[in-house]
């Protein structure tokens, strides 16, 4: 079957196109860290000692703002590098650009109020769900193609 078949095959033209999703990795890391840090900071400035996770309002937004991103971590980078390997790296890189930079502006409005947050969160999860559906309507066609239905 074609779509199995694929599977290891990518020639440099396509490899080229993982720069994007590559670069997007490293600054989900690069946001994690600067939440993480944000957390210790604020830890030190209200004198609130590992592991309590309670103490000024202050405090607790920076801890639930880096809490709320980490949670994220994981299923937006599986979606993101599937849909590169299996769709198309320069989307996937553009949209995961677009989901960083949401990402970001929500830890900052986190830290400042809390409220609000819509306006980052809900754009964040309509670019899991284009990779989601792009990952799906990719298969689809993938065995249609493979049992001539298309």
């Amino acid at each position: 079957m074609g779509w199995l078949a694929d599977w290891g095959t990518l020639s440099f033209g396509e490899v080229s196109t993982l720069y994007l999703p590559a670069l997007v990795t490293v600054l989900v890391y690069a946001l994690n860290a600067r939440s993480g840090i944000a957390v210790g900071n604020a830890r030190r400035k209200h004198n609130v000692n590992p592991p309590t996770a309670t103490g000024p309002p202050e405090f607790q937004r920076a801890f639930q703002a880096h809490n709320n991103n980490a949670e994220q971590y994981p299923l937006f980078l599986a979606l993101m590098w599937v849909t590169a390997v299996l769709v198309n790296g320069v989307f996937a890189g553009a949209v995961g650009l677009f989901w960083v930079a949401m990402r970001h502006l929500y830890v900052s409005r986190y830290h400042q109020t809390g409220e609000g947050l819509g306006m980052y969160t809900i754009p964040a999860y309509h670019c899991l769900s284009a990779m989601s559906l792009a990952i799906l309507l990719k298969i689809a066609l993938s065995f249609a193609k493979d049992f001539g239905l298309i």
